[in-house]
């Protein structure tokens, strides 16, 4: 009996744009590589890095990789698309860390054994390019069961979807020998079978790198026995949790709705966006919203909201700007029903808010 662990696509370096920060995926990262430990290999499915990392990410992933190769456990890696240059040659950061196998190789040049316990396994691999098409493998000594580790699309119909990953058709996955394949590319768990058999599996991204990718992130776990897979578990290994809730405004009366249905979801563990939608009666309390924010590992408010001319006057009437002294002159003249007839309140915010929504006032703009 022997095991193997399986992630991918865990994609430091996101940017700041990601939900979960570097410091997080690092320590996601240690996580996966401790489970490893209870494992005899640790396989990566690409996308370790979503682009070329710094000196600091590097030091700490070799760090780790080296205290597990140093406890026995083999690390295999197949490149993911974002590790591969427009060129397709792997970024050099990725080449001096402590693999025992990084598949470069446009062919299958090289079969990583493997044997424990009267169990014998082969991987094979290739790098994440478009172009490659799966091999014809021999099945070798009888009860070899032979693991395929690919960063790529898999496609299960006759149409193939544009990607930079490599494209894997079922009929070449069934003539190509491989008992399985353990694959990145996808962030979504997911499993594949024919005839009742596990042939293949995504494990999804163990950190959320958008905010679509909500819920438990995973690494795989599988144990090979009597020569095909005899257990598979999912562990948890996400540090954060994303979310996100889409808000109609003109469901609340006032922004204290919004504050609460907000807090409601409030977690230090989860990284949460909120979409503001529909028209509004009130004023954003940016103030208030940014105090909710200590709730949370990250909240972000994406408003796309039309305020009515009430909600935009109650904002913006007691800022010291000349924007303010251009709302105060406009709510006087609306008090005072000197809005020109034919001209509706409606009409003035939705022109004023095409212009204010994402100019706020620059230095010269404020007033003493």
């Amino acid at each position: 009996m022997l095991s193997f662990l399986l992630f991918s696509d865990l994609h430091l370096c996101a940017g700041e744009e990601a939900p979960v920060a570097d410091e997080k995926r690092l320590e996601t990262f240690k996580r996966i590589v401790s489970l490893a430990r209870e494992h005899d290999l640790l396989l990566i499915g690409g996308d370790l890095f979503d682009s070329d990392p710094s000196s600091e990410v590097i030091s700490v992933v070799a760090e780790a990789l080296a205290s597990l190769s140093s406890d026995g456990v083999k690390i295999l890696m197949t490149p993911g698309e974002h590790e591969l240059d427009e060129k397709g040659k792997i970024l050099k950061p990725l080449l001096d860390l402590p693999f025992d196998v990084l598949y470069s190789e446009s062919v299958i040049a090289e079969e990583f054994v493997y044997e424990k316990d009267g169990e014998r396994i082969r991987v094979v691999g290739l790098p994440c390019i478009s172009s490659m098409k799966l091999p014809l493998l021999s099945k070798g000594i009888e009860g070899d069961f032979i693991i395929g580790l690919f960063h790529g699309e898999v496609c299960l119909s006759g149409s193939v979807t544009e990607t930079r990953a490599m494209v894997l058709l079922k009929n070449e996955m069934m003539k190509s020998g491989i008992d399985f394949f353990a694959l990145g590319h996808h962030h979504q768990f997911k499993l594949f079978k024919h005839n009742r058999r596990v042939i293949g599996a995504y494990a999804g991204s163990p950190e959320a790198v958008s905010f679509e990718e909500k819920g438990e992130r995973y690494a795989l776990s599988f144990t090979i026995s009597g020569g095909k897979i005899s257990q598979i578990k999912r562990l948890t290994v996400n540090s954060i949790i994303v979310d996100e809730c889409t808000l109609f405004c003109s469901d609340f009366d006032s922004m204290s709705g919004i504050l609460t249905a907000i807090d409601e979801k409030k977690s230090e563990r989860k990284s949460l966006r909120v979409n503001l939608r529909g028209m509004r009666n009130f004023p954003i309390e940016n103030d208030k919203l940014n105090d909710m924010r200590r709730g949370f590992y990250r909240l972000v408010v994406d408003d796309c909201t039309e305020p009515s001319l009430e909600a935009i006057i109650a904002q913006y009437e007691s800022e010291k700007t000349f924007r303010g002294d251009f709302i105060n002159l406009l709510a006087s003249a609306y008090r005072e029903g000197k809005i020109p007839m034919g001209i509706s309140p409606d009409e003035i915010s939705r022109v004023l808010w095409s212009f204010m929504k994402d100019t706020p006032p620059c230095g010269e703009e404020k007033k003493c």
